[in-house]
């Protein structure tokens, strides 16, 4: 499915893609999913990188996925800005579309988020900012730390991508704003939930080995 759902903080208007569960008979829970840095609208995103809908069919769960809020950090920023414009998807995710989706869907009222690379992040924060609404949270190939020096440079680096001004979104960088932002420094919001939290090392791994090996480069 598609639902399109008008967002009075924004003004405008955001497509959900939606999988529905395998046995619709009774209300099922709802999976947030959230898309990475491009917001769904380039490659970094569920149904292109992995096998999702495949992996949900025979699932009784709903997946509802928001198209947009590319390079924001699914966050409310303080101002709006020149090139990504208003975001306040806090509030979107956490109070104006739940309702409207558990009345559409028929859910059981019971909610978890997941979200990857820039909504890795994400995903923890929302989880911290909206205790009563989440069971679990799934953070895949993120950083978490927005307050510390690298974790700072990397929020910098992915809003710059977008040609956003990222002191538009949390104000002086490793200010005050910053600091309530960080996931680690307010984990214990996340105490009583089911945590997944997944990111590699880095290193090559078998399939980059592999890869490597058959184009013939020395390794």
């Amino acid at each position: 499915w598609s639902l399109f759902v008008y967002s009075p903080s924004m003004d405008r208007t955001i497509e959900l893609q939606v999988l529905r569960p395998a046995d619709t008979s009774e209300p099922r829970p709802v999976l947030y999913l959230l898309n990475g840095a491009g917001g769904g609208q380039d490659r970094a995103n569920w149904r292109e990188q992995t096998d999702v809908v495949e992996f949900f069919s025979d699932k009784n769960v709903n997946v509802v996925t928001p198209i947009g809020g590319a390079f924001s950090y699914y966050t409310d920023w303080l101002e709006d800005d020149p090139v990504l414009g208003r975001n306040k998807w806090e509030t979107f995710l956490t109070k104006e579309i739940p309702p409207l989706v558990d009345d559409v869907l028929g859910t059981s009222g019971r909610n978890a988020i997941a979200g990857m690379s820039m909504s890795a992040t994400s995903a923890l924060a929302l989880a911290e900012k909206a205790p009563e609404l989440y069971e679990g949270v799934a953070s895949y190939s993120g950083c978490a730390e927005t307050a510390s020096p690298a974790g700072a440079r990397y929020a910098e680096i992915v809003v710059s991508l977008g040609g956003g001004e990222v002191e538009n979104m949390w104000g002086p960088i490793r200010g005050t704003h910053w600091v309530e932002q960080d996931v680690v420094r307010n984990a214990e919001k996340l105490r009583g939930k089911a945590v997944f939290v997944s990111a590699g090392s880095g290193m090559p791994g078998e399939v980059e080995l592999r890869a490597w090996e058959q184009s013939g480069v020395a390794v």
